[in-house]
């Protein structure tokens, strides 16, 4: 989007956001400036309690495991 691109409103809507790395920080920013309210979560806690402090919504749970189990036979 470029300067003069409007923004998409995302008021009222509530977002859960998984990754808080390189590109899921700047992404969740972006979509709290377009008015969402965002629950975030990573695997890493500093960058959900930096996020928590301006006002996105720390997940009370852990992001799910990429790993599924094994059943067992």
């Amino acid at each position: 989007m470029t300067e003069d691109t409007p923004r998409p409103d995302l008021a009222g809507r509530r977002i859960g956001f998984i990754g808080l790395g390189l590109m899921g920080k700047p992404m969740a920013r972006a979509l709290a400036r377009a008015g969402a309210e965002l629950v975030v979560t990573s695997r890493s806690p500093g960058p959900v309690a930096e996020l928590a402090a301006e006002g996105m919504i720390a997940a009370t749970g852990p992001p799910p495991s990429p790993v599924r189990p094994t059943p067992s036979s």
